[in-house]
């Protein structure tokens, strides 16, 4: 329509030209009104900004297409066309979604979200009347990255420090464990604890890694900073530990 409009503009501002004086300057200084108004709404109209749609998907395979408004971890905000921004939490995306919204907060907004796997760490200690204090650690593992992990293995090395105190010359006693994580799947937990070792007051320490089936390491953990003096050494025995990922939004302690 504004196409139209213009065209039968431009021939009136052609027109004018053969007109009489008089009606020449009126029909001339009309055309020119309109025409300045008709360019003017064309380049606002270009000017309009656009949304960057993307299609997400969940992990049951649903579809939604909308553009992220904003990402507050651990939850992002999308916005339809119409319509207001709403809030989603990241790990129901998909694996290759996950990446697209942690790739859009790092150029947007400079953050860097969270490892989509990651592992958290508590003591567990028991007591035995007739024996010291042992100590160990529970492990869990969360699984924010969008996929089923599938079988996992975690090796980890306990260190207990003399009551000395801890230091670089204090050389610690260390025991070494395997556990067999049979299958994580996506926004799963799931705990495993470790062996333990007679505390009797001593300084422990715990340093874990998690490697998937392809021998890839996945993550890494350490609970002191005093560990990056030791040197890894690869779990050896059997497995002391098997556990499986329970059912979504449920962690398991075996």
């Amino acid at each position: 329509m504004k196409a139209t409009i213009f065209a039968a503009t431009s021939r009136k501002l052609v027109e004018s030209i053969s007109l009489a004086p008089g009606r020449k300057l009126r029909w001339l200084v009309m055309a020119l009104g309109v025409f300045v108004g008709l360019v003017s709404s064309v380049f606002a109209a270009d000017t309009t900004p656009k949304l960057a749609l993307h299609t997400f998907t969940d992990q049951q395979g649903h579809l939604v297409e909308a553009a992220i408004a904003s990402v507050v971890e651990p939850n992002v905000y999308l916005q339809r066309v119409e319509g207001e921004p709403f809030k989603v939490k990241i790990e129901v995306f998909s694996e290759s979604d996950q990446a697209y919204i942690r790739k859009w907060a790092r150029e947007h907004s400079g953050q860097a979200l969270s490892d989509p796997f990651q592992i958290s760490v508590a003591p567990s200690t028991t007591s035995d009347p007739d024996s010291s204090p042992a100590q160990g650690f529970k492990v869990m593992l969360k699984n924010r990255s969008g996929k089923n992990l599938g079988a996992l293995r975690v090796e980890y090395i306990l260190f207990r420090f003399s009551t000395k105190g801890v230091s670089a010359r204090n050389s610690p006693t260390r025991q070494t464990g395997e556990i067999l994580v049979k299958d994580l799947r996506a926004a799963n937990d799931v705990v495993v604890e470790t062996d333990r070792m007679n505390g009797d007051g001593a300084k422990m320490a715990l340093w874990v890694r998690v490697y998937d089936n392809s021998n890839k390491l996945l993550q890494e953990w350490t609970s002191s900073p005093i560990i990056a003096h030791e040197k890894w050494d690869s779990a050896s025995g059997e497995p002391n530990l098997v556990a499986s990922s329970p059912t979504p939004g449920r962690a398991s302690n075996k």
